[in-house]
């Protein structure tokens, strides 16, 4: 039963914010920081919680830190980083620029875990969204591979993976916070 699978839940924070610049993580939305939105939406759901940053400041949130084995990667390099330090076969991660998760997305994507695959990614209109997702550790070969080819995006990294594509018609949960304007965008969303 999917439902018994234990999972740990990744919050992808070591991006570099250059559209933003500031750090995104820290900013706060409706009065509470971007990156407590992502902690909140996974504890509920997984045993263990890990922050995928470079920032010591993320460890007053009480979650391990851990640190990308590879610099300036991308959001690769959290994957496969988190996926070596978790207790879990299985990673759930968010980014920490996405407020509006809910309950529904996760429950779904933790729905059609199976033993067979690799990977549940969701689709938003006919887009995967990788930053998404549930990742099982049997990946970490290809993932060492994609980064010693230099092979960074994570729609090339699914395309070598078994995975289970879930479609959601509407979400709110998949818009984030890249650049300014994307907070007044995301208040127009929310309401």
């Amino acid at each position: 039963m999917p439902n018994q699978i234990k999972i740990t839940g990744v919050v992808l924070a070591g991006g570099l914010s250059s559209r933003m610049g500031q750090d995104k993580s820290e900013m706060l939305f409706r009065e509470q920081k971007l990156i407590e939105y992502s902690i909140n939406s996974l504890t509920p759901f997984c045993e263990e919680v890990l922050i995928s940053s470079n920032n010591d400041k993320h460890a007053s949130y009480n979650h391990p830190i851990v640190k990308d084995k590879h610099n300036n990667i991308g959001p690769i390099a959290g994957l496969y980083t988190a996926l070596l330090n978790a207790k879990n076969d299985y990673i759930l991660v968010l980014p920490c620029d996405s407020p509006l998760v809910d309950s529904d997305l996760i429950e779904r994507l933790i729905s059609n875990l199976d033993d067979k695959i690799d990977a549940v990614i969701p689709v938003y209109k006919d887009f995967k969204e990788p930053l998404f997702a549930i990742y099982h550790k049997s990946i970490l070969p290809v993932l060492e591979m994609q980064i010693q080819k230099e092979n960074f995006k994570l729609m090339r990294l699914i395309d070598l993976l078994n995975v289970n594509l879930v479609k959601f018609e509407t979400n709110k949960s998949f818009a984030n916070i890249n650049a300014p304007k994307d907070f007044e965008n995301l208040n127009n969303l929310a309401l």
